[in-house]
């Protein structure tokens, strides 16, 4: 889940009516499904041509990620209850997004 869709989760919580509420705890699903580091690579070259991307994975994260499924979050009680939905559902707009956030903003992400 992109971190505006996110913190925009609590605020509509928040800002729901008691009746609204009927559920003890939410989940809230943003980019459905998860996406591979190489697939989010992908996205960020076709808006940043040229962008030199390299991660390490951790062998013990990649393991239990090679052995497990991942399944979708059903957020349908947020959805139900107090019309969640996730502004951001796809990697385009969350990259784009955050292509902006970062140029408008490149002291807030160490970027001088």
């Amino acid at each position: 889940i992109y971190f505006k869709d996110a913190a925009r989760s609590i605020d509509m919580i928040y800002q729901a009516s008691k009746e609204q509420i009927k559920t003890v705890n939410y989940n809230v699903a943003g980019v459905v499904p998860t996406r591979s580091a190489g697939e989010i690579e992908q996205v960020v070259k076709k808006y940043i041509p040229g962008a030199q991307i390299s991660y390490k994975p951790d062998t013990e994260a990649m393991n239990y990620f090679r052995t497990s499924t991942v399944d979708v979050f059903d957020d349908s009680r947020a959805r139900e209850e107090w019309s969640w939905y996730a502004m951001y559902p796809n990697l385009d707009k969350v990259v784009v997004d955050f292509v902006e956030e970062i140029r408008s903003r490149p002291e807030r992400y160490g970027i001088v």
